[in-house]
């Protein structure tokens, strides 16, 4: 006997359509406050930030939940599988840069290792910067692509 029954919905695998990320909203933020199913785009403004989507602009992503008190920090659900990772730079960039290596040492530890720097590079640089001094002074935050060589960027 076959089932016959009518499914409707969203069918997300976050493990292959998307990442979930950790953003924040800015004052710019087109509607009084983010609500769950809001469409996104990159805010390079502030760290981390996104604002409402507005007519014919392409969404970064979709708002999935707020923090409880309608503040900030929001989940994101990207639209595209992306790796953050936390580098250190050695000439501050800017929100929204693409980097390269600089072929240094560090001199912060993250995660107990010594990270070579990184520096602007919006030619021939890959991942978007996406916040600064972030978790400390001297650390960015820049997403990649996930699933691509960088070779192939």
């Amino acid at each position: 006997m076959a089932f016959s029954k009518s499914l409707s919905g969203d069918r997300w695998s976050l493990t292959h359509i998307g990442t979930v990320v950790p953003k924040t909203f800015s004052a710019s933020y087109t509607a009084p406050t983010p609500a769950v199913g809001h469409l996104v785009k990159r805010d390079p403004a502030i760290n981390d930030g996104v604002l409402r989507c507005a007519s014919t602009e392409e969404p970064y992503g979709m708002v999935l939940s707020i923090n409880s008190g309608g503040t900030n920090p929001l989940s994101v659900l990207r639209f595209a599988k992306v790796q953050s990772v936390v580098l250190e730079y050695n000439v501050a960039p800017a929100r929204g840069d693409s980097i390269t290596a600089n072929g240094t040492a560090g001199v912060i530890p993250i995660d107990g290792v010594l990270r070579d720097q990184i520096i602007t590079d919006n030619s021939d640089g890959v991942g978007i910067v996406v916040a600064l001094d972030s978790p400390v002074t001297g650390l960015c935050i820049v997403e990649f692509p996930a699933g691509v060589s960088i070779a192939d960027l």
